[in-house]
């Protein structure tokens, strides 16, 4: 009886109370099934061809790490393609060209860098840091370079944080330290949260209870 109720609740309630305009599916859109990519997608990001990489947490399995690249116009046909290392607990930024450079990583590949080329849908591996980065952050300046702001030099160990800064030329594929890695009293630990301003500043935003700003020709930073 309760059920029969309910249904007939539910009737009256759709016929005088239709879905309004703004919640009609082609406004506010739809969810499809799940697919089952059978990697746990750690990092992401949005390829400039619309799809989707994937890297996963650790390896796949004997030691190998497997990436996937997921087409949401054919989510049956995701490509699964092989890394040469662990970049996982890595940093990660676009190049210029959209490749999707990778830095640092897990355990023994804490100073491994390389990069995804959407094109070809390969990994490339490229020069290695100056320091081993375990959660670095990355992030591109506007001349085409990607700057790595500290990390720590032995995975999950907080009293070995390593507050450099270095920068990669992807012209010429190397790494070089830049200095002015000292926050006063402070470290510049994992994965910071690190924005480009508009003047080519660095503001960083956490997760320390103060924010600072870096000066990239000055090499400092500054009390926000």
């Amino acid at each position: 009886m309760a059920s029969l109720f309910r249904s007939l609740i539910t009737l009256l309630v759709v016929s005088f109370f239709p879905t309004p305009a703004f919640a009609q599916p082609s406004v506010v859109g739809t969810w499809d099934s799940p697919v089952q990519l059978n990697v746990d997608g750690v990092h992401a990001a949005v390829l400039p061809s619309g799809k989707v990489l994937y890297l996963p947490h650790r390896d796949t399995g004997g030691g190998v790490t497997t990436s996937v690249v997921f087409d949401p116009d054919n989510p049956a046909g995701a490509n699964y393609v092989a890394v040469p290392q662990n970049y996982f607990c890595g940093g990660h930024s676009f190049l210029s060209d959209g490749r999707l450079l990778f830095v640092g990583g897990e355990t023994v590949d804490l100073d491994k860098v390389g990069y995804f080329a959407f094109g070809t849908e390969t990994w490339t591996e490229v020069t290695d840091l100056n320091r081993p980065r375990w959660y670095p952050s990355a992030i591109q300046f506007g001349d085409g370079s990607v700057w790595a702001f500290g990390g720590q030099s032995e995975a999950a160990d907080p009293d070995q944080n390593d507050d450099t800064i270095e920068r990669y030329d992807p012209v010429a594929d190397t790494w070089t330290m830049v200095g002015g890695e000292d926050i006063p009293g402070r470290h510049v630990e994992a994965y910071n949260r690190i924005h480009l301003m508009p003047d080519g500043k660095v503001f960083q935003s956490g997760h320390l209870p103060d924010s600072y700003m870096y000066d990239p020709v000055a090499k400092t930073w500054t009390f926000v």
